[in-house]
């Protein structure tokens, strides 16, 4: 009997392609993707010593890179110098930062200028140099000290370490660029993505928006030595008010062909549109020198998912003296010099964080260089200075001054780093909050009456829809 073969016709199942971009479809495209970028300097509905407010025009996609042009006024008794704080720049000026959509707070952090301290370390030495020393007025760059006393010239090896300014030192005194110096009042700017995680990577489709969008920015106080950093001769306390002339947006607007505008208009109107992003949430407390060897707080964050903590402590009693500024997370003091060699030490921090009734690590955290690995992996980048400057291990920083401060000192770049970062497993949190353990067995005394700031930042995950062209928050 003869073989029956039956063949049945088989076609590719077809794809729902309603919802693929027509960019990435095989074809013809029938209009024109050329980009156009318009730029408008905006300036402030509201600007004086204390805050100052921006206001959008809701046109085409706004750039993420825009940038807010900030200066401040030069004083007559800094004769001998003035800069911002190497590690922030000109985020020093500014204490808190918002945005507002319509009536409601979309992205808000408090205490900003440390924070940014945070942020600052993961930028390259270089980076700095180059850009950020014109941009943001940021300079923590790096190389190698060489001895250049008489009789050494033919020694090749760098005895030491300190900061690379672009400026050659001179009698042992480093210096400023003379166009980043205070005197001579410079420009300097901050990037709207650096200001608001909400636009950090997102091109916000303003003409999609019905609502008014606007910046609210509140100003480091007057009366506070935080605003800028001074040379060791000039007076301290110097009050540095913020040229309102300068302070301008320079808000960056991306238009397609008006067939390409009106589609994404119809897409943004004909269903909801999500954007996730991390908001910081700041909970700080004083600590005592005695309070900070056994601390246990409770840093919220209950009910919500809480990706990230980062912690620090702050010495807010620093004046304009320090390369720094205030801006420094200071690290447990170390003995060097003690007569009994084996006394001499570094000082440890111990810390562990309690969630959902457990403790995230198993064991308590208390190795510098185990800290410095949990906070490179909770960036996904590694911070961009060194052993010693982080937790002040180490005797190889110079001491070469910078505008009379030196480099190895307390009140120049030694420990003052020591931020602590940690990535939380998945989950949500539960009624209890969140629980940071520290137990720091030696930080550096204080005057009287004098206590620490401990800030701890925890990032939580929020999501905003835009639907029918009004934009919600909520958390995740």
């Amino acid at each position: 009997m003869a073989d029956i073969q039956e063949t049945l016709a088989i076609s590719p199942p077809k794809l729902d392609e309603t919802n693929v971009p027509d960019l990435i479809k095989v074809g013809q495209i029938e209009s024109n993707m050329a980009m156009d970028v318009t730029s408008d300097v905006l300036d402030p509905i509201v600007c004086n010593d204390t805050s100052c407010r921006f206001v959008f025009q809701n046109k085409g996609y706004l750039h993420d890179g825009s940038r807010i042009t900030l200066a401040v006024k030069k004083n007559a008794s800094t004769t001998d110098g003035a800069f911002f704080p190497l590690g922030v720049g000109c985020h020093s000026l500014i204490r808190r930062a918002t945005l507002r959509v319509g009536g409601q707070t979309v992205c808000e952090i408090e205490d900003y200028n440390f924070f940014k301290s945070y942020e600052s370390m993961f930028i390259s030495n270089e980076m700095n140099k180059d850009r950020e020393a014109v941009m943001s007025g940021r300079q923590i760059c790096h190389e190698f000290v060489y001895n250049n006393s008489a009789g050494s010239q033919s020694n090749t090896a760098a005895d030491a370490y300190g900061l690379d300014t672009g400026v050659e030192p001179f009698g042992g005194q480093l210096k400023n660029r003379v166009y980043t110096d205070i005197n001579n009042e410079p420009t300097f700017s901050v990037t709207l993505g650096e200001l608001f995680p909400f636009m950090k990577g997102k091109n916000l489709p303003l003409f999609a928006m019905k609502q008014e969008v606007m910046i609210d920015l509140v100003w480091e106080p007057l009366s506070s030595t935080g605003r800028v950093s001074v040379d060791a001769n000039a007076s301290t306390g110097t009050q540095f008010s913020i040229d309102t002339t300068k302070v301008k947006l320079v808000a960056d607007y991306i238009f397609y062909d008006g067939a390409v505008m009106a589609q994404r208009l119809q897409q943004f109107m004909s269903k909801p549109t999500q954007f996730v992003f991390n908001d910081y949430r700041l909970t700080k407390t004083s600590l005592s020198v005695e309070d900070a060897k056994n601390s246990v707080r409770n840093l919220g964050g209950a009910g919500r998912i809480v990706t990230k903590v980062i912690t620090g402590i702050h010495d807010d009693n620093r004046t304009d003296r320090y390369i720094l500024n205030k801006y420094s997370a200071v690290a447990p003091a170390r003995d060097y010099i003690n007569a009994s060699v084996e006394l001499r030490k570094n000082g440890t921090l111990t810390t562990n964080i309690r969630m959902n009734d457990f403790f995230v690590f198993p064991i308590d955290l208390s190795n510098s260089a185990v800290l410095f690995d949990k906070t490179a992996r909770a960036a996904r980048s590694f911070p961009f200075v060194t052993r010693e400057e982080y937790c002040a291990e180490g005797d190889v920083l110079t001491s070469e001054q910078f505008h009379g401060t030196a480099q190895n000192g307390s009140t120049g770049l030694l420990g003052n780093f020591f931020f602590q970062s940690y990535k939380l497993p998945v989950g949500r949190i539960n009624s209890r909050g969140l629980e940071l353990t520290t137990k720091c067995d030696a930080l550096p005394t204080l005057g009287a009456g004098q206590t620490y700031t401990q800030r701890t930042y925890i990032e939580i995950e929020k999501v905003a829809e835009l639907r029918d062209g009004f934009l919600t928050v909520g958390f995740s």
